[in-house]
């Protein structure tokens, strides 16, 4: 009787809420001690103030919790654009429970997350760390926005070519995302390339077209504070000003927006003829998916500018087209145009599963780029000659040679078709015997460090499979492979058939698809680029990609389901002189360690059982190379630089 008293009581003061439930300081603690163990040396650690069941996160994404869960977010490389790797902690109120997750992008309105005490940066010194302010510098003004006379000392027209035929026109693209990530360095970017277009090639300013952040409405939109502030000071932003060389004139034409964009292409499509120039820039933050791979260039307000939706703005347009883009994988945008067919010629600071770099002032491509084009850099207040070839211009081939080491940890991009700007030749680094592809390490670096774009041009190249398949008609009798060396997308019905798809990118099946399991058997493989013939292994059912039109962009966790062992593996030092550890995380049995060059041929395999693997690569040349490791269930791959 006593017992069922008890029993009783409990269960009222359960119901009531007066059994402690797990307080936020707690549950801090536990989320970090959950992943302290894979924290880098660098890290802001933040809070959401209240209990929640719903993360709104950047590009109209939410995370929805089966429980009001106390939230944690931890940037794991909070000097660097976005995306990059973040993770997300989910600790229940009821019960203490911890999950967390790994992603590319942070939550909306981060601005309305809290630093906590965990955080840890190393002391920035261009920051004041009472105001958190940024310092002034020489070459900027005390909100540290880069001063509009950077070239005054060059002649105005120094590098309009004489012979050029035509008119010019120029395109500037920084969306910032909100007023939190859009940070001093896009506004400066801009700035910087939209000085060297006016002063120094003379292009008119009814030929350049500016979109940034929200435009010309008079909200703030720009962070004034250190590029790793982890806490919100109203007084830290201000409205982007709107005159970018201080000549008087307002020089932002509308938002970053698909709409502005749109319109703005469009009425080029229109205007342009073909002995006319196009020059587009592109800064501030490249999206991602999952899997780290580039999806697009962030907007205003979360939107994302596709690769597709780019493609699609600049088909048909008749002027040659060159194209530089600052943000995280940036590369992912040089296939689309590619395909096109057009005179387009395309430079990115990263290839499509890689971040950029940042830094306070200006992105280190955007900034080496300006120095290369201008003919000067600002920052040391010195000439730079990227003429290489003596010829009086500095051509988009001589300024992507100047600029494809600003960072060491960025693996910089070069396509050409026809491209004509500031004097550039014509590259195909695409063909068998370029001189481009074969000598300078980068050019072309796209389709031989990344392991999957490009395939097509590099498994065997005169016996590439065809590169995107697409399959809309029905499948039936058959016992075939379809193999596409890039994407391949089916949406057909498969009847009485023995069918495998096989893509080096990704496998895509959309609405529509169909196997008729009573008489039809389908598998789907992803290959690897290190040979044609070479299987990453089968894909299971549930990794194949579906996409719905208007599917809800939602994602559902169960906290009372155990929580999935992400694998992962590390490389210490990198870059490195030659001696390397790989540490391999929750990487059970077997691994399979491959290390590839830049050339897409393996310089080592080997085969290992324990937790780590110790590799002598001292007999390579320097350059950049990559590790995977293939196990029962899992293919990892990190890029490794050896110096």
């Amino acid at each position: 009787m006593n017992k069922l008293v008890l029993l009783f009581f409990s269960f009222l003061l359960y119901a009531s809420g007066m059994y402690a439930a797990v307080t936020q300081s707690a549950a801090m603690e536990k989320a970090y001690n959950y992943v302290k163990g894979s924290l880098p040396s660098e890290y802001t650690f933040m809070y959401y103030p209240t209990k929640t069941k719903t993360i709104e996160i950047a590009g109209n994404k939410k995370i929805s919790l089966s429980e009001d869960c106390w939230c944690f977010f931890v940037d794991k490389a909070p000097r660097a654009n976005w995306g990059h790797p973040c993770e997300y902690i989910y600790v229940t109120v009821s019960t203490g429970k911890v999950k967390s997750a790994v992603k590319y992008i942070p939550p909306k309105e981060l601005k309305n997350w809290k630093s906590s005490s965990y955080t840890k940066i190393s002391n920035n010194a261009v920051s004041n760390s009472v105001t958190n302010k940024v310092s002034a510098m020489p070459f900027t003004d005390s909100r540290g926005l880069v001063l509009p006379n950077l070239y005054s000392n060059l002649a105005a027209g120094s590098r309009v070519t004489k012979d050029r035929k035509g008119k010019s026109y120029a395109v500037i693209i920084s969306g910032g995302a909100d007023d939190f990530n859009n940070h001093i360095r896009y506004w400066n970017d801009c700035s910087i390339h939209y000085q060297i277009l006016r002063r120094l090639y003379s292009i008119p300013r009814e030929n350049i077209f500016v979109y940034m952040s929200d435009g010309t409405d008079s909200g703030h939109d720009l962070h004034l504070g250190s590029y790793c502030e982890s806490f919100y000071v109203a007084e830290n932003y201000i409205n982007s000003p709107a005159d970018l060389d201080a000549d008087g004139n307002d020089d932002i034409n509308g938002d970053a927006s698909f709409n502005s964009l749109y319109n703005c292409f469009s009425k080029l499509k229109s205007t342009l003829k073909e002995e006319d120039h196009l020059y587009i820039f592109t800064t501030d933050h490249g999206s991602c998916d999952d899997a780290k791979v580039g999806t697009g260039l962030w907007l205003w307000n979360y939107n994302i500018l596709t690769v597709s939706d780019f493609a699609t703005m600049l088909k048909g347009i008749k002027a040659p087209i060159d194209i530089v883009m600052e943000q995280c994988y940036s590369g992912c945008f040089i296939h689309p145009v590619e395909s096109l067919g057009q005179k387009i010629t395309i430079a990115t600071a990263a290839h499509r599963k890689e971040v950029s770099d940042g830094d306070v002032y200006y992105n280190p491509f955007a900034y080496k780029w300006a120095c290369a084009i201008s003919g000067y850099d600002f920052v040391n207040k010195r000439t730079v000659n990227a003429d290489t070839d003596g010829d009086g211009e500095v051509s988009m081939v001589e300024a992507f040679q100047y600029s494809k080491d600003a960072s060491p940890n960025d693996v910089a991009q070069y396509w050409s078709f026809g491209g004509i700007d500031y004097g550039a030749e014509t590259v195909d680094v695409f063909s068998e015997n370029s001189s481009y592809w074969l000598v300078v390490g980068q050019l072309g670096n796209y389709q031989t460090a990344d392991e999957t774009v490009g395939c097509d041009y590099r498994c065997g190249r005169s016996r590439a499979p065809v590169k995107c398949v697409n399959l809309t008609t029905a499948i039936n009798n058959q016992n075939n492979v379809y193999t596409a060396g890039h994407n391949l997308t089916a949406n057909c019905k498969i009847t009485n058939s023995t069918v495998s798809f096989q893509a080096y990118d990704k496998i895509l099946l959309t609405k529509g698809f169909r196997v008729a399991k009573s008489d039809s058997k389908f598998n789907a493989e992803k290959l690897i680029c290190a040979s044609s013939s070479t299987k990453s292994g089968e894909l299971r059912q549930d990794e194949f990609e579906y996409e719905y039109a208007n599917r809800e962009q939602i994602e559902y966790v169960n906290m009372s389901e155990d929580p999935l062992v992400e694998c992962d593996i590390q490389l210490y030092p990198n870059p490195s002189r030659g001696m390397v550890t790989i540490t391999f995380e929750n990487m059970d049995g077997e691994k399979q360690l491959s290390v590839i060059n830049a050339r897409g041929e393996i310089v080592y395999k080997n085969t290992y059982e324990g937790e780590y693997a110790e590799l002598n690569l001292s007999n390579q040349i320097q350059g950049v190379y990559f590790v995977q490791v293939v196990s029962r269930n899992n293919s990892l791959v990190k890029k490794l630089i050896l110096r």
